[in-house]
């Protein structure tokens, strides 16, 4: 039986000179969240200060929501303690 081995030796030019076609750029957000609405594909071009997304602020919302309740109880208490004499 015989055995044949075959290499094949490819060259690759190497250049230092090369040119970036595609940049990545990390998008982190000032707060953490879930994103509820994409506004740009994922080829899509994105003008400067244009927005990519928009997180779901329910969570922000109804906390700000309980600190206005919060605020009208604490006034009304103090409509009910009357004037400080």
């Amino acid at each position: 039986m015989r055995r044949e081995i075959t290499l094949i030796f490819y060259n690759h030019p190497s250049t230092t000179n090369a040119t970036l076609y595609f940049r990545t750029v990390p998008i982190v957000p000032d707060a953490s969240g879930r994103v509820a609405e994409v506004y740009v594909g994922f080829s899509d071009r994105v003008a400067k200060g244009a927005p990519i997304f928009r997180l779901d602020s329910s969570t922000q919302e109804a906390a700000a929501e309980s600190a206005r309740r919060k605020i009208a109880e604490t006034d009304a208490e103090l409509i009910v303690a009357g004037p400080i004499s």
